[in-house]
């Protein structure tokens, strides 16, 4: 999964902007690419939840000055 973000905020899936993280959770769960601990495929919403939590941790959005003055 880390791999997927990393290549979509290098733009490999098209301008990351426009590519969300659940049509690429759709289409990873379309082609099967991830399992579960019990062999199980995982359904996008579980990929995306996952890709989400990663994408929090990996890649922290940018506060801008305005944002840090309204915390």
């Amino acid at each position: 999964m880390r791999l997927l973000l990393k290549l979509r905020e290098e733009g490999c899936f098209g301008n990351k902007n426009e590519v969300s993280i659940k049509a690429l959770a759709e289409w990873a769960a379309k082609g099967k690419f991830f399992l579960s601990a019990q062999d199980n495929h995982l359904v996008s919403k579980t990929i995306e939840e996952e890709m989400g939590e990663i994408l929090r941790s990996e890649f922290p959005r940018r506060i801008n000055k305005r944002e840090k003055k309204s915390r």
